[in-house]
């Protein structure tokens, strides 16, 4: 009768404990017991890039907030179809510029007047550079094409993963909510490594109702590496800042050239 009370009081303070632990801490622990295992395969459930770190014990050490942003797929879909259109129109541009250039040099190459060539020879420079121009913005609509292909099977993935969805997962709305957890590691040669995992939840809706969802680890790094990769970032965000902003004053200038032209047509038809 004893053994069987100290079973149950064992198991009660077990799930009194589980309970007490919060959601990230519960998703961090299973994982850890699968590197311990190193079950590869249940790790990739868990994990869109899984990492397995040889480990004696581990201290969650902090939890952030959740940070809610919206649920980027649709957003992605509808982007990566502009994407399309635009190349198709910049293809078809880069086309037209092409001919235009070949038939500026076949007209260089049948003309014996030096002061036709010379003309031709500045028409079919000016070609040459529209083409290339046109040309390179098309190759960097299919840089821009392919990177946001690689964001949308990387959304898909974390959709399975998190809400087990796999068909028309673009058809929901909802939001993502992104934790960063610090674990302090204490590593198999007895270093203590401080390490990142961040870890998503997508709450996608359906008729209002949030769809049964669990938590994916998105990134694990080390605090070093997770560091210069935020930083790396900033870096990135800040210089296509001040390439926009470059790109709004050069509109603004050829605005503004523009502007006295005008007047002075109507000027003179006054």
């Amino acid at each position: 009768m004893k053994k069987h009370l100290v079973l149950i009081a064992l198991f009660g303070l077990i799930v009194i404990m589980t309970s007490c632990q919060q959601p990230e801490e519960v998703t961090l622990s299973q994982y850890f017991k699968l590197m311990a295992h190193n079950d590869r395969d249940s790790m990739a459930s868990m994990a869109i890039e899984p990492k397995n770190i040889e480990f004696k014990s581990f201290e969650v050490v902090n939890i952030a907030e959740p940070v809610t942003t919206e649920y980027p797929l649709p957003g992605l879909i509808e982007e990566s179809n502009q994407i399309k259109k635009d190349m198709q129109e910049k293809a078809r541009e880069a086309s037209d510029k092409r001919d235009e250039m070949l038939d500026i040099q076949d007209e260089l190459e049948d003309t014996r007047s030096r002061a036709r060539k010379n003309e031709l020879q500045e028409n079919f420079t000016a070609a040459e550079n529209a083409f290339k121009e046109a040309e390179l913005k098309y190759k960097d609509l299919v840089k821009e094409r392919d990177r946001v292909k690689r964001e949308i099977e990387k959304e898909r993935t974390l959709v399975r993963l998190s809400a087990s969805l796999d068909n028309r997962a673009e058809s929901y709305n909802g939001e993502v909510q992104t934790i960063r957890a610090d674990v302090k590691i204490t590593l198999s040669n007895d270093e203590v490594k401080d390490y990142v995992f961040v870890m998503v939840k997508y709450l996608l809706k359906v008729e209002e109702r949030v769809y049964p969802n669990r938590l994916v680890i998105l990134k694990i790094q080390t605090l070093e590496d997770f560091n210069s990769e935020e930083a790396a970032a900033a870096l990135v965000k800040e210089m296509e800042k001040e390439k926009k902003e470059e790109v709004t004053e050069e509109e603004v200038t050829e605005e503004t050239k523009e502007a006295p032209a005008k007047e002075t047509v109507e000027g003179g038809q006054n």
